[in-house]
C-alpha cells in the first residue's frame, strides 16, 4: 500500500511566509480604515454632540440650546424668582396653569395652551447659589419656536 506524503518545497515555504507578511501589512490598513470611519462619524455627528454637551454641562450662563425637544438654558437667578417668572409668563401668554410642584432643589409648572397643547417648564438648581437650569417643552415632541417665545417671556419677568 502506497502512502501519500505531501512534499513541501523551499518555494512553498517562501510562499507561506510571504502570506504572513501580507497579513501584517493588511492589519495596519484595516486600522487606518476603521480610524477614518470613526473620524467621519464624529465629524458628521459633531453638532449633536456639541448640543448635548452644552445642554448637559456647565454651558455659558444665559445661552439657550434646543436639545431633544427641550429649550434649555442656565440662568443666574434664584429658583424662587425663576419659578414666579415662569408662572407669570404662562399667564401673559394665556396658557392655563394646570399644575405646579416645587421644593428647595427643583420646580415644575405644567400648562395647557390652545388646542390642548401641553407646556412643561422644569427648573433645577445646578449648584449651591444662584444657578438654575431651565427647561421648556411644548407638546410631545417639542416646538422650538413656541418654546423660545415662552423663554423670552420668562426672561422678561426675571428681576435684573
Amino acid at each position: 500500500m502506497d502512502t501519500f506524503a505531501p512534499s513541501i518545497s523551499l518555494r512553498d515555504i517562501k510562499r507561506i511566509s510571504s502570506l504572513g507578511f501580507l497579513r501584517k501589512i493588511a492589519r495596519p490598513k484595516q486600522i487606518i480604515l476603521q480610524s477614518l470611519l470613526l473620524i467621519t462619524l464624529a465629524v458628521a455627528m459633531s453638532g449633536c454632540i456639541v448640543a448635548a454637551v452644552a445642554g448637559g454641562a456647565a454651558a455659558a450662563v444665559g445661552t439657550a440650546a434646543y436639545v431633544k425637544g427641550d429649550l434649555e438654558v442656565i440662568l443666574e437667578e434664584d429658583l424662587d424668582v425663576v419659578y414666579a417668572a415662569s408662572k407669570k409668563a404662562l399667564e401673559d401668554l394665556e396658557i392655563s396653569i394646570v399644575g405646579t410642584d416645587k421644593d428647595l432643589l427643583s420646580a415644575v409648572v405644567h400648562g395647557r395652551g390652545a388646542e390642548d397643547k401641553k407646556v412643561t417648564i422644569k427648573m433645577e438648581r445646578v449648584e449651591k447659589g444662584r444657578l438654575v437650569k431651565l427647561s421648556v417643552r411644548v407638546g410631545t415632541f417639542g416646538d422650538k419656536d413656541f418654546s423660545k417665545i415662552i423663554y423670552d417671556r420668562i426672561n422678561k419677568h426675571l428681576i435684573r
